[in-house]
């Protein structure tokens, strides 16, 4: 399978996973400014008090030119959940509410790598999620709106297979 290919079925696959599993908020994935809401519509930063912006860094050259059967690199990638929250919020705690499922929905998965430039199936290998270090960034601005924001990052690494 061709490099490009393999990055973006990570890309696929690991938004997809975020996208089924968090169900709290909008959600922004990288190369867009639109939202995807819990009911599947599109919206924009200006018409919802809270979102997530989900991203991640890596793979680097060591993972595209990665031969089969071979044992991956810890921290092959690193998730990152960057929560924000309108300021005044409605609920005082609401940032940190947000940023909990977003913890709950990655730490210590494991997440399939699916092949969609064929059905999508089966798994190709899987990315396996440590422990989240949740930092609490404090205010921030975007677009001229004030944000309360709460970053996350996951270090990851990739598993030819699931189990202890």
């Amino acid at each position: 399978m061709a490099d490009g290919d393999r990055l973006s079925n990570l890309k696929r696959s690991l938004e997809s996973y975020f996208q089924t599993h968090y169900l709290e908020t909008a959600i922004e994935f990288p190369g867009t400014t639109a939202l995807r809401t819990l009911a599947g519509q599109v919206t924009t930063k200006d018409r919802v008090k809270e979102w997530v912006r989900f991203s991640f860094t890596g793979p680097d050259s060591q993972y595209a030119g990665r031969k089969e059967g071979k044992k991956a690199y810890a921290h092959d990638l690193i998730l990152a959940v960057n929560c924000f929250v309108k300021v005044p919020p409605e609920k005082a705690d609401r940032v940190w509410v947000i940023a909990g499922k977003a913890v709950a929905v990655l730490q210590g998965k494991d997440i399939e790598l699916r092949d969609f430039t064929t059905s999508g199936t089966p798994a190709l290998e899987y990315i396996r999620c440590h422990e989240p270090n949740t930092e609490y960034m404090g205010l921030d601005t975007e677009s001229g709106m004030t944000l309360e924001h709460i970053s996350i990052t996951v270090p990851a690494y990739f598993i030819d297979t699931v189990g202890p």
